[in-house]
């Protein structure tokens, strides 16, 4: 089987943009970058706040059901 040489093409130079260009485009990225994080951050928290409850409820529960068993056991015998 005959294989050919693989060849890469070069890539084209660019030409660097100028710094007044990064400047403006990062100046407007940061407000609007804080403005969607601020949001996502508190969302985050009381997702963690809301899944910790449940968690602490569930726990809870299965803690008094298994206090309500043993003392039923207490009482009446295994």
């Amino acid at each position: 089987m005959f294989m050919e040489r693989i060849q890469v093409p070069a890539e084209k130079v660019r030409t660097r943009r100028p710094k007044s260009v990064k400047l403006a485009a990062g100046a407007v990225f940061l407000p609007v970058a804080i403005l969607l994080w601020v949001p996502w951050v508190g969302v985050t928290a009381m997702w963690f706040a809301v899944a910790g409850m449940a968690r602490v409820i569930a726990k809870a529960a299965i803690m008094i059901r298994d206090t309500i068993l043993y003392a039923g056991e207490l009482v009446v015998g295994r």
